[in-house]
């Protein structure tokens, strides 16, 4: 059989397209696919039985998992690759969160300072299946949100160290949203306004953190205004001829 164009996002939500086209997926043969893409290497067909139906017997969960492979619509069965006991998913199949990892790879370990498109920065800023609750998915999730936090924010300082204040300041925003206690993406923040000669934009960047850190954890934050804005290049406000 002839392989197909097929790509399945997990970034914000499951979606599964063959030759660009949309295909409806049981949701447990979704999660099926989802798992096998996020881990990258084949699994064993008992660990994957294990995970999904960990209450029932091994046979019952065996049973269970050739069940949920028969219920992928036909043209997207080979979509998996089997090898024996284990299972993988198939390699021509593009899969955006392995194209994720590639970016923030490039990002935090690559040689020299590296940009990155809108379409990856937006890639970088979704979460990984939010709709979805299931154990196997914690740790992913978390791993995924960490990972991409500190690829956009090391990006955020690349681009302020290279005078693209205004880009820093999109990014560091990102960032603060996708985790807003995260103190270094607020400094990155108050640096970048104060670089771009908003002092007032800076100021009340610090002071909404300061209130988030009493309000949430009873603490205050570890950076200071005054040591801030001593160790920071304010823009000077431009001036206008007179006379």
């Amino acid at each position: 059989m002839g392989t197909s164009d097929a790509r399945l996002q997990l970034l914000g939500g499951f979606r599964l397209l063959s030759d660009g086209t949309p295909v409806a997926v049981p949701e447990t043969a979704a999660k099926l696919l989802a798992l096998l893409a996020i881990q990258e290497w084949p699994l064993t067909r008992s660990r994957i039985a294990g995970e999904f139906w960990p209450e029932k017997s091994e046979g019952r969960a065996s049973a269970n998992l050739r069940s949920t492979v028969w219920r992928l619509p036909s043209s997207t069965r080979h979509f998996l690759s089997h090898n024996g006991s284990t299972m993988a998913i198939a390699e021509f199949v593009e899969v955006d969160v392995h194209e994720a990892r590639d970016v923030v790879r490039d990002l935090l370990h690559g040689e020299g300072p590296r940009g990155a498109s809108s379409v990856e920065v937006d890639m970088l800023s979704r979460p990984l299946l939010p709709e979805w609750d299931d154990d196997w998915l914690t740790y992913e999730r978390e791993r995924t949100r960490q990972l991409h936090i500190h690829a956009l924010e090391s990006l955020g300082h690349t681009l302020l160290a290279s005078g693209d204040a205004l880009g820093a300041v999109d990014l560091s925003i990102r960032v603060v949203g996708m985790e807003p206690l995260r103190e270094s993406a607020h400094v990155l923040l108050m640096s970048a306004y104060l670089a771009c000669g908003n002092r007032a934009d800076a100021r009340r960047s610090h002071d909404r953190y300061r209130e988030l850190m009493r309000d949430e954890l009873g603490l205050d934050p570890a950076v200071d205004w005054d040591e801030l804005m001593a160790s920071s290049t304010v823009r000077p406000p431009a001036r206008t001829a007179t006379g």
